[in-house]
């Protein structure tokens, strides 16, 4: 698994290749909450190269909206993989998160624009 953060306009995108599971994913915890700390209002989180999430991530990603929730931010997700997709659907985080097919798809929003429930 492999990170890479940068800034962009209004947001932060992190992107993350191979799998994120148990193993992986305090590294994915680490960097997302390290992006909250200095400041970032809107997070896009690439998983277009991951093959794979279990539960933990799932957990991870949910902490960093909490966390991005008391500054109206925001967290959006890309996704591509079918495996990865069935599983934002099957625990119905497809419904807390706004998925993406791509990079292109994601749209910057004004900070006071009200954040998804």
């Amino acid at each position: 698994m492999a990170l890479s953060p940068e800034t962009t306009g209004d947001a932060t995108i992190v992107r993350a290749t191979g799998e994120l599971d148990v193993s992986t994913v305090p590294d994915l915890r680490r960097c997302l909450y390290d992006v909250v700390a200095e400041g970032a209002r809107h997070i896009v989180l690439d998983l277009s190269e991951v093959t794979f999430i279990d539960s933990t991530t799932l957990g991870v990603l949910v902490s960093v909206r909490n966390r991005l929730q008391p500054a109206r931010g925001r967290l959006d997700l890309v996704a591509q993989h079918p495996a990865v997709l069935t599983v934002l659907r099957m625990t119905a985080l497809d419904r807390v998160f706004t998925v993406h097919s791509s990079l292109a798809e994601v749209t910057p929003r004004s900070p006071t624009e009200p954040s998804a429930p």
